[in-house]
């Protein structure tokens, strides 16, 4: 008789706690979606910075073979002028970049613990 009044609290306990576990699992899912959009983002973002690093670098080789370069001279206050601003855009493309891999690897690593990883 114990065993099965055990029985009978083990099923109506585990029943009225199904709601909660059923909404704790829907609240993680949806921080699930959120990581995983927001990892997305960010990783896209990072290759817009990828394509503004290779358009400068090709606007810099571009501006050095127009002859803005003269090896007797040096180079001319124009190619000067777009490698300080390539260079400039670069290096901050860098660093953006870099904080934007960081941000989508944080992301990943919360979707990881979050599914028990």
């Amino acid at each position: 008789m114990r065993i099965k009044t055990m029985a009978v609290f083990s099923v109506v306990f585990s029943l009225a706690l199904m709601p909660a576990l059923t909404a704790v699992a829907s609240e993680v899912a949806d921080e699930i979606s959120r990581h995983e959009a927001l990892a997305v983002s960010y990783e896209q973002k990072v290759s817009q910075q990828d394509a503004l690093i290779a358009e400068h670098e090709s606007m810099k080789a571009d501006a050095l073979k127009a002859g803005t370069f003269n090896p007797k001279v040096g180079p001319s206050l124009d190619y000067r002028k777009m490698k300080n601003h390539c260079d400039k855009l670069i290096q901050s493309a860098k660093g953006t970049k870099e904080e934007l891999a960081a941000f989508a690897k944080y992301h990943k690593m919360r979707i990881e613990e979050l599914q028990g990883k």
